[in-house]
């Protein structure tokens, strides 16, 4: 064997002599080839056409305007996101569009609850943008706490308020415009991410939430807390409303991406990566969707991996399971495992599990238990808005490859945070239904959940049974096969007056977007 190789050795080197200039060609070749796929794996992929049969290896299927046939294979590349990919893609946007079209429930509702949305509906001179240059607090906002900040009552406009609904109506709108194709709803939704990217300058925020009851009146302090759920709520929701517009082909003009890309990196995402760290509830679920958008939509690997993190940390510090022991896990910046300076021990921790004391809730009357949220003793809507802003950002994951519905310390804190408190919600409605009165007159009274309850009160608006269950009841039921673990949820959520959802903040006409979307 080893003469054999020498003979063919000796051959090689005999025939290079006498071909010196054709080596050199191929050579250069070579090392051109080389630097071409360098390239490549730097700066973009490679794809073809889609064809028949399934791509083997680090190769996949993903969406491409640029293909014929909108969708391509892609090789390598591994800083490429699927696009459109923040919580809806292509194919589950054609999904929704032929369960419209074929007249089907809940969709057909759903979508007529969307269309006719005052936010999103077809009025030519409805819903114009209002942008400011200095984001303020809304004065509404401001005296509901009995806050007395600075520049609140001067603005003449709720102008973080306008930016959430806004943000919602981009939203809307670039859904409308995915379902029918009428340019006009996406015309409408480039005129409201235009108006912001190009007139918003400075996002004020300087001190943390007053923790003080709702007495602060006089204290004279500038407070722009709010400014920073906005800000969030805008991350998650005008983004969405980005990705659609820009990845199908609507007419976004390159400038006017470049502008919004800027805001996005020079405002939005600076602040949320600044301050929100290491928070909880459904504000930290919030910030962690919205720094997962950005780093999508820039094409931005360090962000989007931050994003990733920070979903993790939040999901795990915002449901206790048993095996967590005596205490749920503290808040922690995810960069870091640094805790939240303000909440380092137990009694700390019992502070904000407990009802948050500054709203007014008293002390929990038990030890935690299984599936208990961070805000359950809040109330039973925050604890939802907590839950589907963490269902939004595994959702986007997902679609990017990222299983984090899947992971082993995630999973069962979704689950059994989905079930107890659906069991609570669907209590208080039977609870409704037996009585007669209404969700409020309900938690006003003395009523408790039957079962493991551990909380003084129980305070509900009815929000609770509205929104954030869609999206993982979904992928957990219809995608997993686990619908046995999800009884309650179940009830909850495909009941019909959750079926005919609108829109909070951001969790918007998600039965639309995700019942039963594969």
């Amino acid at each position: 064997m080893r003469t054999k190789i020498k003979q063919q050795l000796t051959g090689l080197v005999k025939w290079v002599k006498n071909h010196q200039y054709l080596s050199i060609v191929i050579v250069v070749a070579i090392f051109g080839t080389v630097l071409l796929l360098a390239a490549n794996a730097t700066t973009g992929f490679v794809s073809k056409e889609a064809e028949d049969g399934t791509p083997n290896g680090t190769a996949k299927i993903i969406s491409d305007n640029s293909a014929a046939s909108n969708s391509a294979i892609q090789f390598g590349g591994s800083n490429q996101f699927v696009h459109p990919g923040i919580l809806v893609t292509k194919p589950q946007l054609e999904f929704v569009k032929s369960k419209v079209n074929a007249n089907q429930e809940p969709w057909k509702s759903a979508y007529a609850k969307l269309s006719s949305d005052p936010k999103v509906r077809k009025e030519t001179n409805y819903w114009k943008a209002k942008p400011v240059s200095v984001l303020k607090c809304s004065t509404g906002i401001a005296r509901s706490y009995g806050w007395v900040a600075e520049g609140c009552y001067n603005t003449g406009s709720a102008d973080e308020s306008n930016l959430n609904w806004e943000s919602a109506s981009a939203y809307g709108r670039a859904l409308v415009w995915a379902v029918t194709g009428d340019q006009w709803y996406a015309d409408k939704s480039i005129e409201i991410m235009n108006a912001w990217s190009y007139t918003l300058e400075e996002i004020p925020y300087d001190q943390p939430r007053i923790t003080c009851d709702n007495n602060c009146a006089g204290k004279g302090q500038p407070v722009y807390w709010q400014n920073l759920l906005e800000v969030g709520w805008s991350a998650d929701t005008m983004i969405r409303a980005a990705e659609i517009i820009k990845h199908t082909n609507a007419g976004w003009e390159q400038a006017d991406i470049d502008q919004f890309e800027s805001m996005l990196r020079n405002l939005y995402y600076p602040l949320i990566k600044n301050y929100a760290y290491g928070s909880f509830g459904n504000g930290g679920a919030t910030w962690a969707e919205g720094i997962l958008n950005i780093g999508i939509f820039l094409d931005d690997r360090q962000i989007y991996d931050e994003g990733l993190a920070y979903v993790r940390s939040a999901a795990r510090s915002m449901t206790y399971v048993s095996r967590d022991g005596t205490n749920p896990i503290y808040p922690y910046n995810p960069l870091t495992t640094a805790l939240d300076p303000a909440i380092t021990t137990p009694t700390q921790l019992a502070g904000i599990w407990s009802g948050q004391t500054h709203h007014g809730r008293g002390p929990m009357t038990g030890p935690y238990i299984q599936g208990q949220n961070i805000e359950t003793c809040r109330d039973l809507h925050h604890t939802f808005m907590g839950l589907g802003g963490i269902a939004n950002g595994m959702e986007t994951a997902w679609i990017q490859g990222d299983d984090l519905y899947g992971d082993p310390d995630l999973k069962d804190r979704m689950l059994s945070g989905l079930e107890l408190n659906s069991n609570y919600v669907n209590q208080r409605i039977d609870e409704m239904a037996r009585t007669g009165q209404t969700a409020k007159q309900v938690s006003d009274s003395s009523w408790k959940p039957s079962g493991q309850w551990v909380c003084t009160n129980y305070v509900d608006d009815d929000g609770s049974s509205r929104q954030g269950k869609e999206l993982a009841l979904n992928h957990y039921k219809n995608r997993l096969g686990l619908g046995s673990q999800l009884s309650q949820t179940i009830r909850l959520t495909e009941s019909e007056r959750n079926r005919k959802q609108g829109a909070g903040n951001h969790l918007l006409w998600e039965t639309l977007t995700h019942a039963e979307n594969p």
